[in-house]
């Protein structure tokens, strides 16, 4: 796959991180202002939660086997980066681990759970622009000549 290729391919898994974080927040809110008695809206923040995890867990992989030879072959800058991103991810699939367990003992979404998707949210946010910024720049994937 060329590297502009790859770099559409990254970005529009990002934009449907995206939909779905803000779909969680906008869950988040109403179970907020619901109190007591918001089970259902409890029942689908944890299923959308697990959808989050899941559709991030695919994309950590689609990275893993796009974007991470793609910069391999971008020269001495990209093998850098490439490093970087897979020390990121294997660190990425241990916080995963961690919060889908946190997520399966939970019978409804205490408000650890609500906070814990918020700061996933916020983290998650954060590396995608961090990413588009630095790996998915213009002209970078493109010296790979693939």
């Amino acid at each position: 796959m060329r590297g502009d290729e790859v770099r559409r391919e990254i970005r529009a898994q990002h934009e449907a991180l995206r939909e779905l974080l803000a779909e969680i927040d906008a869950l988040a809110h109403e179970w907020e202002r619901a109190g007591e008695g918001a089970e259902e809206l409890g029942r689908r923040l944890h299923e959308r939660g697990f959808a989050l995890y899941e559709r991030f867990r695919a994309h950590l992989g689609s990275e893993q086997e796009l974007l991470e030879p793609a910069l391999r072959r971008a020269g001495e800058s990209g093998r850098k980066l490439a490093r970087r991103l897979a020390n990121e991810h294997h660190e990425q699939r241990e916080l995963l681990k961690y919060l889908v367990a946190r997520l399966e003992q939970q019978q409804g979404p205490t408000l650890t759970v609500v906070r814990e998707l918020e700061h996933f949210a916020r983290f998650l946010r954060f590396e995608m622009e961090q990413e588009e910024g630095s790996m998915l720049a213009p002209g970078l994937l493109e010296q790979s000549g693939s």
